[in-house]
């Protein structure tokens, strides 16, 4: 992102990003980083480069963080998969007595 949009990157940016999958133009407002069209710019900006996932519910437009949003879904099935694998091991030793 510093590389490809340095005219907006900030630390203040990226530590927003990266705290939650989405953010909201009135989250980088809020924070005092934008104003809110600037605000949308930058988050409009992060869509092409493939940081930011724009989505409309209603009114409301989200900008997921589709990078962060994978590492939690892989992260979430390397858990499940873990839970099961012991849960299967758990049943195979009770039954096994």
């Amino acid at each position: 992102m510093q590389d490809k949009l340095p005219k907006f990157y900030s630390h203040e940016l990226v530590e927003t990003l990266f705290t939650n999958v989405y953010t909201r133009i009135d989250h980088l407002v809020e924070k005092n980083i934008a104003s809110r069209n600037v605000a949308e710019r930058y988050l409009n900006q992060l869509e092409p480069i493939n940081i930011l996932k724009r989505e409309k519910a209603g009114r409301d437009v989200f900008y997921i963080n589709t990078g962060l949003y994978d590492l939690f879904k892989a992260f979430s099935n390397m858990h499940l998969c873990s839970a099961s694998l012991r849960f299967s091991q758990n049943n195979m030793s009770m039954s096994a007595t």
